[in-house]
C-alpha cells in the first residue's frame, strides 16, 4: 500500500471538499503528510478542518486550483463541488486526485452537467474498494493508500489504551 506522501513532492496542493467522510481521510493526509494546501470547504467539510487547523483560509474554488500545483478532492454524491474541481482542474491542465471513502455510487461522484468527468487519478483506502474502482475506470490510475484516517483512531486508541494499563 502507497501511503499517497509521494505526491506531495509536487508542490502545494489544492483541497476541495464537502462531504464528511472524504474530509476526514484528505485532512488527515495532510496533517500526515505536511504537505502545504490552499482549501475550498463546504459543508461538514467546513467544521472537520477547523477542528484539525484552528485556523484555515477557505478560498473560492478557482482561486484554490488556480494556485495550487495539483488538487486533491474528496467526493460527494449529492454536492457538485469536487464535481466541479475535477472539472475545472482539468480544464486547467492540473493533475486532480479524488479520494473515494466507501464502495458505493462511484460513478455518480463523476458526473457534472450530465457529463463522466473523471481524474487522472483516484485514491482508495484498501483494495475492496481498489476493485470495484478499476472494474469502472481501467483508464484512470487508481492507487490504494493506507487510510490516514483510521491510521490516527487507531493511534488514538492505542494510547487510550497505553493510558489505562499505566493506572
Amino acid at each position: 500500500m502507497s501511503s499517497g506522501k509521494e505526491i506531495h513532492n509536487r508542490g502545494t496542493v489544492g483541497v476541495v471538499c464537502h462531504d464528511a467522510g472524504g474530509a476526514e481521510v484528505v485532512s488527515e493526509w495532510l496533517l500526515q503528510s505536511g504537505a502545504r494546501f490552499h482549501c475550498c470547504l463546504a459543508g461538514p467539510a467546513k467544521d472537520i478542518f477547523l477542528g484539525k487547523f484552528n485556523v484555515i483560509n477557505n478560498m473560492a474554488l478557482d482561486l484554490v486550483v488556480n494556485q495550487s500545483d495539483w488538487v486533491l478532492c474528496g467526493s460527494s454524491w449529492q454536492s457538485d463541488l469536487e464535481k466541479q474541481a475535477v472539472k475545472y482542474s482539468i480544464k486547467l491542465q492540473k493533475h486532480v486526485v479524488v479520494c473515494l471513502d466507501h464502495w458505493v455510487n462511484y460513478e455518480d461522484r463523476f458526473i457534472a452537467d450530465g457529463t463522466l468527468r473523471l481524474p487522472n487519478e483516484i485514491w482508495v483506502c484498501d483494495h475492496y474498494a481498489y476493485e470495484i474502482a478499476a472494474g469502472l475506470f481501467p483508464s484512470i490510475g487508481i492507487k490504494v493508500i493506507d487510510n490516514p484516517y483510521l491510521k490516527k483512531i487507531k493511534s488514538d486508541l492505542a494510547a487510550m489504551l497505553s493510558d489505562e494499563n499505566d493506572t
